[in-house]
C-alpha cells in the first residue's frame, strides 16, 4: 500500500528529528558533515512534496522517491556509520563509542568485569551429520553492547520492556538479542546481556529493515545453513527453541576443580533449565532460570565460591540438526572477567 503524502512528510519529520538527536554523539567530521547534508536534503524533499497537488499524476512517483530518500536517511544513522569503523573491523564487538555506558546496574568493560570474547568455538560444520567434524567459528552474529547485573528479591523473567534496563525504548535502528540469566540462592541476583545484531543477521531476521524498497530485481543468494537455523529460531515456539539453543563454555583460567565442574562440552540449556522467550518489537528476549536444574544449580554454587578469580568465555550458537540447517554459526559470545558476583546492586523498586 502506497503510503499517503501525509504520512510521507510525518515520516521525513521523523527521520530528521533523529539527525537532530544523533549529530550531538558524532565526533567523526565525515559523519557530522554527511548528517547536516542530508538535513538539507530532506527538508528540500519535505519542501517539494507539500508543492505536490493533492490531484497530481505524478504523486504516487514522488511518494515512491521519497521513501528511497528516507532508507539511504536510515543507513546514516546506522551504529557503523556513527562510530565510523566498518562493521567487518569490529570482531564481535561494537567500537569503545558504541558500548553501553552509564546505565543502571552496569558491568563495566575489563578486570572485575566482562570483555569481548576472541574464543574461537568448535560447532558443527557443513558436513557434521556425516563426519562429526566441527570447525573454528567465525565472527559472531551478534555484537556485544554491555551487561547489567541487578540482585532481586524474587526471579524476574520478561524484563526487556521494564524502564531499568539497557534496551532502548525508542527505536534505534537495531535488532536486539537479551540473554537474562536469573541465578537463585541467598542473594538471587540476574545477569543481563546485550547484543545488537549485525548486518548478516539483520538481513535474516529484519530483512525489510535491512534492505531498500529502491533495491534492484538482483537474484538473491542461496540461504546459507545456519541462516535457515535462524530464522526458524527468531520465530520458532518455545519446543523448537528449547531443543536449538545452545551454549559453549570455556574456562580459560581458575581453579582445576571449577573446570572440571564446567567443562567446555555444548549443552543444550533448553533442554535442562527452564527457559522462556519473549519477542517483541525490536528484541528477542531468553530467561534462564539456573535453580530450576540442580545439577546447574550445584555447578553454580561452585562458580559463585571462585568468580572473582574466574576467567570464563560464553558462546551461543543454535544447533544445526539437518543439512538444511549446517554449517552452524555462533550467535554471540562474550568473556567474564573476575566478576564478583556478589557486588549485585540491588534493584530500586
Amino acid at each position: 500500500m502506497v503510503p499517503s503524502l501525509d504520512q510521507s512528510c510525518e515520516n521525513i519529520r521523523n527521520v530528521l528529528a533523529q539527525i537532530e538527536i544523533e549529530l550531538p554523539k558524532s565526533s567523526h567530521t565525515h559523519v557530522t558533515e554527511t548528517l547536516e547534508q542530508l538535513k538539507v536534503k530532506l527538508n528540500l524533499l519535505l519542501n517539494r512534496l507539500k508543492e505536490i497537488p493533492v490531484d497530481s499524476s505524478d504523486i504516487e512517483n514522488e511518494i515512491s522517491h521519497a521513501s528511497c530518500e528516507l532508507m539511504e536517511a536510515k543507513s546514516y544513522l546506522t551504529p557503523e556509520y556513527l562510530c565510523g569503523i566498518p562493521e567487518e573491523e569490529w570482531d564481535g564487538c561494537v567500537p569503545p563509542s558504541l558500548v553501553l555506558m552509564d546505565i543502571p546496574y552496569e558491568v563495566r568493560q575489563g578486570q572485575g568485569g566482562w570483555e569481548c570474547s576472541n574464543q574461537l568455538f568448535d560447532i558443527r560444520g557443513p558436513s557434521y551429520l556425516y563426519d562429526n567434524v566441527k570447525v573454528a567459528s567465525q565472527a559472531p552474529l551478534f555484537h556485544m553492547r554491555g551487561v547489567q547485573m541487578v540482585g532481586v528479591n524474587e526471579l524476574r523473567p520478561h524484563i526487556a520492556l521494564e524502564p531499568w534496563t539497557a534496551f532502548p525504548k525508542e527505536d534505534d535502528g537495531n535488532e536486539w538479542l537479551i540473554l537474562n540469566y536469573m541465578v537463585p540462592g541467598r542473594s538471587p541476583f540476574q545477569m543481563i546481556c546485550y547484543y545488537t545484531a549485525s548486518k548478516e543477521a539483520k538481513r535474516v531476521i529484519s530483512p525489510t529493515k535491512g534492505d531498500s524498497t529502491c533495491s534492484t530485481d538482483e537474484e538473491q543468494p542461496t540461504s546459507e545453513g545456519w541462516e535457515n537455523c535462524l530464522r526458524k529460531f527468531w520465530e520458532a515456539d518455545q519446543e523448537y527453541c528449547d531443543a536449538r539453543f545452545k551454549i559453549i563454555p570455556n574456562v580459560a583460567s581458575g581453579p582445576w576443580l571449577v573446570r572440571m565442574a564446567v567443562g567446555n562440552k555444548p549443552a543444550l540449556t533448553g533442554m535442562k533449565v527452564k527457559q522462556l522467550y519473549t519477542r517483541g518489537d525490536r528484541f528477542f528476549e531468553v530467561d534462564m532460570d539456573i535453580g530450576s536444574s540442580a545439577v546447574a544449580a550445584r555447578v553454580l554454587g561452585l562458580v559463585r565460591d571462585f568468580c572473582s578469580v574466574l576467567t570464563v568465555d560464553v558462546g551461543v550458537t543454535i544447533e544445526g540438526q539437518s543439512d538444511e540447517e549446517l554449517p552452524e554459526r555462533v550467535l554471540c559470545r562474550m568473556q567474564w572477567k573476575g566478576v564478583d558476583f556478589s557486588k549485585a546492586q540491588p534493584l530500586d523498586r
